[in-house]
């Protein structure tokens, strides 16, 4: 943090943005903020919300799609409602982990019960039609109070002010194309992993991102770079 301070500092004396850019510290954290962004579309909350209505009707749900995805919408609202305070109260870095790993479980329940329903197990005989709904409902509620405004917090609050807008551009590309890449190919990785195979990436995604945030992450909150 004291090495951001100074390039601050240094910034008066008129030295280069861009060699500042390339030093190790900024190459260090844009690392860690990218993969951050990058993992946060392995978990699969962004592609579980572009196709709710599929993969709840893939997965053998009960439930009807649409009331489903209304369902998932609602609880998603009322976690936004509190997510910034609990993002404050326990720090980036504890809300990280926190999401992270209550997401893993949920999807690796999907995991085994979409592996399950691929089997044979008929929509009209499933007495377990409503477990997609719940895993999902916890899953992307779990993403809004860390998982999806943690890496974003971490891009403005990560690097000094002279060359933070370069960084989160960085930042930022990162995440499109990452997203963009996944999305494309959503599809034939689904037909070749099979739903049960795709949640369970999901799964081993989010522990990775635990152990990630754990060695990797630093807490930013209350420090102030300038």
């Amino acid at each position: 943090m004291q090495v951001y301070k100074d390039m601050n500092q240094i910034t008066k004396e008129n030295r280069s943005l861009w060699r500042e850019l390339f030093a190790r510290e900024v190459i260090t954290d844009l690392a860690q903020v990218c993969t951050l962004f990058v993992l946060l579309h392995f978990t699969g909350c962004y592609l579980i919300l572009f196709n709710i209505l599929r993969v709840f009707k893939e997965s053998g749900s009960s439930v009807d799609s649409h009331i489903a995805s209304d369902i998932v919408t609602i609880v998603q609202f009322v976690a936004i409602l509190f997510a910034s305070t609990l993002v404050d109260k326990l720090g980036r870095r504890n809300s990280l982990m926190m999401s992270f790993g209550i997401m893993s479980v949920p999807l690796a329940v999907m995991a085994v019960y979409s592996g399950i329903v691929s089997d044979g197990t008929q929509e009209e005989t499933n007495p377990y039609g409503w477990i997609p709904v719940v895993c999902l409902v916890i899953s992307q509620a779990a993403m809004v109070v860390g998982v999806v405004p943690v890496p974003y917090i971490l891009s403005s609050e990560y690097f000094p002010t002279f060359l933070r807008p370069q960084a989160i551009s960085i930042c930022y590309s990162v995440f499109t194309l990452s997203g963009f890449v996944l999305l494309q190919f959503y599809t034939p990785v689904l037909e070749v992993m099979t739903g049960a195979g795709v949640f369970a990436m999901y799964s081993c995604s989010c522990v990775v991102g635990v152990i990630f945030t754990f060695f990797f992450i630093r807490e930013t909150s209350g420090e102030y770079i300038g």
